[in-house]
């Protein structure tokens, strides 16, 4: 498995278009997409879950509350 990064990330982006007609004519029309990225922690993937349940703005909104109220979110806390 290829883990993507920066480095290797528009690599990967034209070998998917290379595979899927979709896919490069997305890259063709809009260029390639933005690589976002996070601090790999907890939080990250507790905001993470929570976006994939609501709206990103629902997701950010209840997850600013649990941080506001228990501070840093760590499994313990």
């Amino acid at each position: 498995m290829i883990r993507f990064h920066e480095k290797n990330f528009k690599k990967i982006c034209r070998q998917l278009a290379v595979k899927d007609e979709i896919f490069r004519s997305i890259i063709d029309e809009y260029g390639y997409p933005p690589m976002w990225t996070r601090p790999a922690s907890f939080q990250t993937l507790v905001l993470i879950i929570l976006e994939q349940q609501v709206s990103l703005a629902a997701a950010y909104a209840a997850f600013k509350k649990l941080k506001d109220k228990i501070g840093v979110v760590t499994p313990k806390n």
